[in-house]
C-alpha cells in the first residue's frame, strides 16, 4: 500500500464509498525506552484508536483510523504511545494535509475547502491564521518609486492602504493608519531611498511620517481629495439655501445636487438650461457654482507657477458672503499649500488607491466570516494576483568566448511588484472571494 506514502503506518484495511475512503492502520515505530527517565523497562498498556484526516485520494475524502499501542514505564509510570511522525496530533490530521490547508486556504473559501477534505471549517480557519507569519515572510515586493498612501474603512476601523502607483499594484495594507503604524512600516521598507514621490490625502500623520522617514521624497496631495472639497463647500451652500425655501420652491430645485456637483462641460443641454434658471433665481447659488468650476479649472494649468497665479485670482474673487462656506477649502489650501501645488510639477494621483478601496470593501462584503487579518492575507499573499517584472537578460562580459567572440547571458530574477489591482478586480467580479458580484 505504498500508494498512500505514509512510512510511519502499516495499512491494515481500506474501504471506499462514493465520496470517502476509510483507512485502518497501525503504527510502525514503537518506543524502546522511556522519554522521561530513559528506562527500557516499558510494558504494553492497552491500545487507543485515533482518527486523522488526510489529503483526498481520487477526489475522495480520506480518514485514517490508527490503532496505537500504549505503554507504561515500570520505573516512573509514564504513559507512552507509538510514534506517528507523519501526523500532526494537535490538529488530528496528517502533516501534509496541514501544509495543503496552509497554501490552499489562500485561494479557496474556507467552507469550500472544508467540504473538499472533510475537515471542520473552524479548524481550517485556525490553521490558516497560524500560518499567516509564514505567508507574511514570503511576501517581499520591490520598493516602489511612487508610493500611494490612503485609507479604507474595514471592520469599523480605518486601515492604511499603500500602493505602487507607477505599476498599478497594491504594496501593502496596514491594520491602522495612525502615525506610529505608518512610521514603523515606512522605516522598515528596504531601499526606501528609492521612493521619490509620496501621493496622499490631507491626513497629517501621513505627512509627518513621510517627512520623518522619507525626507528625500516629495509629498504630493492627491488632486481628487482637493477638488472634492470644492464640491463639499458648494453642497453646504446648496443645503443652506434649500432650508430657507418653501416646499414648492424646493420642488423647483429637483435634482439640484446631481446637476450642481457635475462639471459644466459634462452637463446635458436640458440640465444646462435648468442650471441657468436656478442661477437667475438664486444668484448666490450661481456664484458658488462658478467658484467651484473656476477652482476645477486651476488643475488645467500647464505649470505650478500658472496654478499658483490662478489660485490667487480665484481666492480674491470669493465674495464676502461665501467666504465662510468656502472656508474648509481655503483653510486646506493654506495648510497644505506646497504639497497641493507640488502636483503640477509631479502629476500623480491616488486614483488606483481609491478604486482599490471600493474593491476591498466589496471583497469584505462577499467573503464569508472574514476578519481583517484573513481579508488582508487573501488579497496580498495569493500568488495568482501577484505581478512581477518580466525576467530580463543581462550581459555577462566576463564570460566572452575567446574563440568565436560570442557572449553568454545570465537571466536576472523577476521582481515582485505587488498585487495587480486589475487582476484582483477581475477575480472579484468572477466570484473568486464568494458570492459573485452583480
Amino acid at each position: 500500500m505504498d500508494v498512500f506514502n505514509l512510512k510511519s503506518l502499516k495499512i491494515i484495511h481500506v474501504q471506499t464509498t462514493e465520496e470517502d475512503t476509510a483507512i485502518t492502520a497501525e503504527a510502525v515505530y514503537h518506543p524502546v525506552y522511556c522519554i522521561k527517565c530513559d528506562s527500557e523497562e516499558i510494558v504494553r498498556f492497552g491500545t487507543r484508536s485515533q482518527k486523522f484526516r488526510d489529503l483526498p485520494i481520487h477526489c475522495k475524502r480520506v480518514e485514517i483510523t490508527v490503532n496505537r499501542q500504549r505503554y507504561r514505564c515500570s520505573a516512573c509510570k509514564t504513559i507512552l504511545m507509538d510514534r506517528l511522525p507523519d501526523m500532526d496530533e494537535k490538529r488530528t490530521a496528517t502533516k501534509r494535509l496541514v501544509r495543503y490547508i496552509e497554501s490552499a486556504a489562500i485561494k479557496k473559501p474556507f467552507l469550500s475547502l472544508a467540504t473538499e477534505i472533510g475537515f471542520d471549517e473552524r479548524s481550517i480557519r485556525r490553521i490558516f491564521k497560524e500560518s499567516l507569519h509564514m505567508h507574511e515572510h514570503g511576501y517581499r515586493p520591490s520598493t516602489p518609486k511612487i508610493l500611494g498612501i490612503d485609507e479604507v474603512y474595514l471592520f469599523r476601523k480605518a486601515r492604511c492602504v499603500l500602493t505602487n502607483i507607477g505599476d498599478g499594484c497594491i504594496y501593502n495594507i496596514l491594520a491602522s493608519r495612525d502615525k506610529e503604524h505608518v512610521n514603523h512600516f515606512l522605516h522598515n521598507i528596504p531601499n526606501r531611498n528609492q521612493i521619490r514621490l509620496v501621493c496622499m490625502d490631507m491626513w497629517v500623520p501621513y505627512r509627518d511620517a513621510s517627512r520623518w522617514v522619507l525626507p528625500h521624497a516629495k509629498v504630493v496631495i492627491d488632486k481628487f481629495h482637493v477638488v472634492k472639497l470644492a464640491n463639499y463647500c458648494l453642497d453646504i451652500i446648496r443645503k443652506g439655501l434649500r432650508s430657507q425655501l418653501t416646499q414648492k420652491q424646493q420642488r423647483g430645485l429637483k435634482r439640484d445636487r446631481f446637476i450642481l456637483l457635475r462639471r459644466n462641460k459634462d452637463l446635458k443641454e436640458r440640465d444646462y438650461l435648468i442650471l441657468q434658471t436656478w442661477t437667475e433665481n438664486y444668484p448666490l447659488l450661481g456664484q458658488a457654482y462658478k467658484l467651484k468650476e473656476d477652482f476645477y479649472n486651476i488643475y488645467d494649468s500647464a505649470s505650478e507657477y500658472e496654478a499658483r497665479a490662478k489660485y490667487e485670482i480665484w481666492l480674491s474673487n470669493i465674495p464676502d458672503e461665501l467666504r465662510l462656506a468656502f472656508g474648509t477649502l481655503t483653510t486646506a489650501m493654506k495648510n497644505w499649500h506646497n504639497e497641493i501645488f507640488a502636483y503640477f510639477s509631479n502629476p500623480v494621483t491616488n486614483a488606483y488607491t481609491e478604486s482599490l478601496n471600493n474593491l476591498i470593501k466589496g471583497i469584505s462584503r462577499t467573503g464569508r466570516g472574514y476578519t481583517f487579518e484573513i481579508l488582508r492575507a487573501k488579497v496580498l499573499f495569493n500568488r495568482d494576483f501577484h505581478r512581477h517584472t518580466p525576467p530580463a537578460k543581462t550581459l555577462r562580459v566576463a564570460e566572452r568566448c575567446q574563440f568565436d567572440n560570442r557572449m553568454s547571458f545570465m537571466t536576472v530574477d523577476e521582481e515582485l511588484l505587488g498585487v495587480d489591482i486589475s487582476t484582483l478586480q477581475r477575480k472579484y467580479e468572477e466570484g473568486y472571494f464568494g458570492q459573485k458580484s452583480t
